[in-house]
């Protein structure tokens, strides 16, 4: 797409076209928390049994610390700099060598004397769950290269509009997986290796149909001789900035979760703050796409608020979808019923959803000001926003925690200020990097004469 042609559908963009564009997206953030739980009956049925879940989520929580500090940014990346066909190739390389960098790092830690210095001695596993968990990082391998090698395909669709055909394609992935599990089952393919092989396969089929959605708007991509195509290195570090910042999200949620457990009556208090946030987590996920969105759709001048206005609404939708878990059947069907937590516990339950109905506005807003700093190339703000979020987070949980809040409440608290203080630190730099170009602009006028 043309640079004219962009900013001609950006003056005319309307609310239904930035919705077209969000619910595929949201889908997908919605979607992606759902696979694994899908391969954890082939997992427990193996010989080990629970244990065998227990090794395969540790190992799986280890690829994603990994995946995250090498590769969170790419997707950000390929939006902002694979426009242009060179644009593209030079980050298609960007992403091959990461992918293989994550490779070798993930084979290193599945080799016996790593993994039983991470997985035992560092994280405190015993040996009957650090042992599979080491075979599940290794059996694993092929799958993370292949998240990653779908990344290039995801940045062309995105940055075509044509996020309903990236979401089908994941869609597709977890409708296979779905019909895949129990016939693994059936046939007694069951354990670690049967479970990561029943993942595998399914993510194949969704990355070549990416590809295959990709491949005509990947053909029609503008070359522009005159473009001066950032080096690798220069896209490695703006990557590894943003990647940097993941790593700080993941890290609150450990912080998060030490101070949920010090608060007053933990074995009652952390499971029903955890049962409610894995909902709350999974609609959040699709209001952090709200970044795609203000890359794809970026205002055209600072009067332009149109994403702000969408993502205010958006978070409210989602917050709104909060609290049809106040519904007393939905609670009792799914708290109780389903999630066993105990009935004494409704009260606690309903004051804990109702701390959590801010959580998807205040992660829109936060994730359309990622979005602006990452459309304007600063990594370095985006870096600093994400430290200014594990700050808050933790400053935040050792207030709360000294005025004696509960566990419940303590969680969705700490992450309302967390976001709100990120994003407030997120407009001011933007801000003052504005007035800072104007000051620079009119010193350099000044000085020309």
């Amino acid at each position: 797409m043309s640079t004219a042609a962009a900013k001609l559908q950006n003056q005319s963009v309307t609310y239904r076209q930035l919705f077209a564009y969000f619910i595929p997206l949201a889908i997908q953030g919605f979607s992606a928390s759902f696979n694994y739980p899908l391969i954890a009956m082939i997992a427990s049925r193996g010989p080990g049994g629970a244990i065998n879940h227990a090794a395969m989520s540790q190992a799986h929580s280890t690829m994603f610390f990994l995946s995250t500090l090498l590769s969170y940014g790419l997707v950000t990346t390929g939006m902002v700099y694979g426009k242009t066909r060179r644009g593209f190739d030079q980050f298609f390389k960007v992403n091959t060598l990461l992918a293989a960098c994550l490779g070798i790092l993930q084979f290193l830690l599945s080799l016996a004397p790593v993994a039983n210095f991470v997985l035992g001695t560092l994280i405190g596993l015993p040996p009957s769950i650090a042992i599979p968990a080491r075979w599940v990082l290794l059996y694993s391998i092929p799958v993370q290269l292949l998240f990653t090698v779908r990344n290039p395909y995801q940045v062309i669709l995105y940055n075509h509009k044509s996020t309903g055909k990236a979401s089908f394609a994941t869609m597709l992935r977890i409708i296979l997986t779905m019909m895949l599990a129990p016939v693994f089952v059936f046939f007694g393919m069951v354990g670690p290796f049967w479970a990561t092989v029943c993942l595998t396969i399914p993510t194949v089929i969704e990355v070549v149909l990416s590809w295959y959605f990709a491949y005509p708007f990947m053909k029609c991509l503008p070359d522009d001789l005159h473009e001066q195509v950032k080096p690798i290195p220069e896209l490695i570090r703006f990557n590894l900035v943003l990647s940097l910042g993941g790593g700080f999200i993941w890290l609150s949620q450990i912080i998060l979760g030490s101070f949920i457990v010090r608060s007053p009556d933990p074995e009652r208090i952390a499971p029903i703050y955890y049962v409610a946030a894995g909902i709350v987590n999974a609609l959040a996920s699709g209001a952090g796409r709200i970044q795609n969105v203000a890359l794809s759709f970026p205002p055209k001048n600072r009067h332009d608020k149109k994403t702000l206005y969408f993502s205010v609404m958006v978070g409210l939708m989602l917050g709104g979808l909060i609290l049809i878990l106040l519904f007393p059947p939905i609670t009792h069907w799914y708290f109780i019923q389903v999630q066993r937590l105990q009935p004494e516990d409704l009260p606690l339950i309903y004051a804990t959803v109702i701390a959590f109905v801010l959580c998807p506005l205040t992660v829109s807003l936060r994730a359309r000001l990622e979005g602006l700093v990452a459309y304007k190339e600063k990594p370095g703000l985006f870096l600093v926003g994400q430290l200014v979020y594990l700050v808050a987070l933790t400053v935040s949980g050792c207030i709360l925690s000294a005025l004696k809040f509960p566990g419940n409440l303590l969680g969705p608290l700490g992450f309302i200020a967390a976001n709100v203080t990120t994003a407030c630190v997120f407009h001011y730099l933007l801000i003052s990097s504005r007035q800072l170009r104007k000051l620079q602009k009119t010193v350099t006028a000044f000085w020309k004469g």
